[in-house]
């Protein structure tokens, strides 16, 4: 059974430097940081209303909500704390991922790899008008602000009780920056 195992995987790593699709799930899984799928955000731009799902992982600085279609057609994640929501441009780089029955592996998770992203921005930092809140009734901070160019008004909203302490004190790279 092991034998298969590596035969399989030894025919899968040539093929997954060609196929690009193939090789987002084959380097995800083997090499990426694995976050467990915990709830759902509300995520509302354009008028369109929908929810996105929560990843988290222990000792990691965001808490990942998506996939979401942007703009351009890339299928991406907000990458989220409680004072930071970043998005990146995944035609740059930072598309390895994959999901499977309740996890995501992803190889870029923005907090204490070599290699970042590039570009990736700060939304709230972005966006002077953009704000965060905690709404106490829903027990849920909310982030408003635009995308795409500050054309597009946004609304994120992320059960508090995801924000646990291992957060602030995981490494950051983005604050590096």
């Amino acid at each position: 059974m092991v034998t298969v195992f590596f035969i399989a995987l030894a025919m899968l790593i040539p093929c997954s430097f060609e196929y690009e699709p193939l090789g987002n799930v084959v380097f995800s899984l083997i090499g990426g940081n694995v976050y467990r799928e915990v709830g759902e955000a509300a995520f509302e731009a354009k008028g369109y209303p929908r929810t996105l799902a929560i990843y988290k992982a222990r000792n990691k600085p965001f808490l990942i909500v998506g996939p979401c279609q942007f703009h351009d057609g890339d299928e991406d994640f907000f990458f989220v704390s409680k004072t930071q929501v970043i998005r990146s441009a995944t035609d740059k780089g930072g598309d390895m991922w994959c999901r499977s029955i309740g996890r995501l592996h992803i190889i870029d998770d923005l907090s204490d790899c070599e290699i970042l992203r590039a570009p990736w921005w700060d939304e709230l930092k972005c966006d002077k008008n953009s704000s965060v809140r905690y709404d106490k009734a829903t027990n849920s901070y909310v982030y408003s602000f635009t995308m795409d160019s500050h054309t597009i008004p946004a609304t994120l909203t992320v059960p508090a009780k995801f924000f646990t302490p291992d957060m602030d004190t995981a490494p950051n790279r983005t604050l590096d920056h």
